[in-house]
């Protein structure tokens, strides 16, 4: 999988303002990502990347988003592949728990949808 990292860098003292930017910045920018034909992928471990050997160990949680439907985010959460619907402040708050990091990879799967 082409993995790659994106973060919400961490601008100021004033840890409420970045709090509300993260808020409206991490929906946006995760359906941008599911727009690209990019899966995103939030990690239990806040620096290793996930999917790949060393970062994280296969019983650690890991959440991947494959897409959104009526405002909110659908995917999986590891171990259990549990499938899971997430509002824009879930995803939010398990972006900025995880340090501001999340990955995002190309689905290979994907095939063009013509829009009806």
């Amino acid at each position: 999988k082409d993995l790659r990292l994106h973060f919400i860098p961490k601008k100021g003292q004033d840890g409420r303002k970045h709090e509300r930017a993260a808020g409206a910045k991490v929906p946006l920018l995760v359906g941008a990502l599911l727009n690209n034909r990019r899966e995103v992928a939030i990690p239990s471990v806040p620096l290793a990347p996930p999917l790949k050997e060393g970062g994280n160990s296969p019983g650690d949680p890991l959440v991947i988003i494959t897409g959104v439907k009526d405002d909110t985010f659908v995917g999986l959460q590891h171990p259990q592949a549990v499938e899971v619907a997430l509002s824009k402040k879930e995803v939010t708050d398990l972006v900025m728990g995880n340090g501001g990091r999340y990955w995002s990879y190309f689905d290979k799967d994907w095939t063009f949808q013509p829009r009806k």
